[in-house]
């Protein structure tokens, strides 16, 4: 194992860089227009945004009757919100196995 030392003599650093400080200011301050502009022209309208309470009331989403033969609980980290921000029940899940009419 080599070892070996370290000298450092007292370096001057000059004065402050009070342009250099402007000149950061300046591209923080437009990365901050910037990004305030583009959450105004991507923020989406809000008659496009789905305001139903029903996550199942989707365009091709039916429901249907069903037997329930099985349920298998798991701990699936709910936190009480859904991925699309709706509500949903606070706990553990289920993986449920069912039954229709219509074997699909």
């Amino acid at each position: 194992m080599t070892s070996h030392s370290h000298f450092h003599e007292n370096l001057d650093d000059g004065p402050p860089r009070k342009s250099l400080a402007r000149v950061l200011a300046l591209i923080v301050g437009l990365i901050a227009v910037a990004v305030a502009v583009g959450i105004a022209v991507l923020w989406p309208d809000s008659s496009n945004v789905s305001k139903d309470q029903n996550p199942y009331s989707g365009q091709g989403v039916h429901i249907v009757t069903a037997t329930v033969k099985s349920v298998t609980p798991y701990d699936c980290g709910s936190g009480g919100e859904g991925p699309d921000g709706l509500p949903m029940v606070k706990g553990d899940c289920g993986k449920v196995v069912a039954l229709t009419k219509t074997e699909t």
